[in-house]
Parts: structure tokens; sequence; C-alpha cells
């Protein structure tokens, strides 16, 4: 079975490395954080576990629950640096290509990209969230 501290830890890591232009890679806490001001470099990339959602497993000879986790991936960039949507679109493209067709162990399906949309404006950042979804069954 994997968690979602294994996958949100693999996807951290994962960002590091496939956007070297990401100053700032954070989780659910530090995005928090920021409510009172901005992130201390930009651009920057936070993930966060987003939900889950069971179903038995019918027709098989497992027992357990059809998991369906999906994690979100928050990019914040200075709107200055991001005038054409360049700044964004580079470190989603990045991350995109690191995550899609990773398939952790003990899922059925590789990670596939669901949806993204753009989070708002703030305090001279522009904000965007990208959902991706994962496959396992838990026994």
């Amino acid at each position: 079975m994997i968690t979602i501290g294994e996958v949100l830890d693999k996807i951290k890591g994962d960002i590091a490395v496939s956007a070297p232009e990401v100053k700032s890679i954070g989780f659910a806490r530090d995005l928090s954080n920021l409510r009172t001001g901005r992130p201390k470099s930009l651009p920057a990339v936070f993930v966060l576990p987003l939900s889950e959602n069971a179903r038995p497993v019918d027709g098989t000879m497992h027992s357990g629950d059809y998991v369906e986790m999906e994690f979100e991936i928050v990019y914040i960039a200075s709107d200055q640096d991001n005038d054409d949507g360049d700044a964004l679109s580079a470190i989603r493209e990045d991350v995109h290509a690191s995550l899609l067709g990773w398939q952790p162990e003990g899922t059925i399906y590789p990670a596939h990209f669901r949806r993204g949309s753009r989070v708002g404006y703030a305090k001279g950042m522009i904000s965007w969230s990208d959902v991706f979804k994962i496959d396992f069954v838990r026994v």
C-alpha cells in the first residue's frame, strides 16, 4: 500500500530535479503560512494532498478497497515574471513531464493529470493549481 506521505515526498524530490527553476518547494503547512505574506523565493511549488475516494473491489479474488488518490500541485510566480504566462507554463511542463507515467510501487495505473485551474492573483503573484491522480488497492 502507498501512503499520501510517500507520494508527496517523492513528488517533492522529483520537482527539485525536474524543475530546477523552482526556488522553493513546500507542503500544505508551508502554503498555509503564506496567508500573511508571500514565499521567500519565487517561483514556488507546493505539493498538497487533495482527496482519497474508495470503493470495494468487486468481482476479483482481492479483498479491500479500490482507492483513487488525488494530489494537487500549486505553482506561484511573480506576476512581473509571468506577463505572457511563460513562467508558470515552463514549471508546469517540467512537473508534468516528471509525474505523467510515474507509477508508484503498489499502484494500478501511472499517475495522470486530472485538471488545472487558476487559483488567483494576489500581492503581485499569480498562482495555478494542477490535480493529478493515482489508483491502488488498499487491503
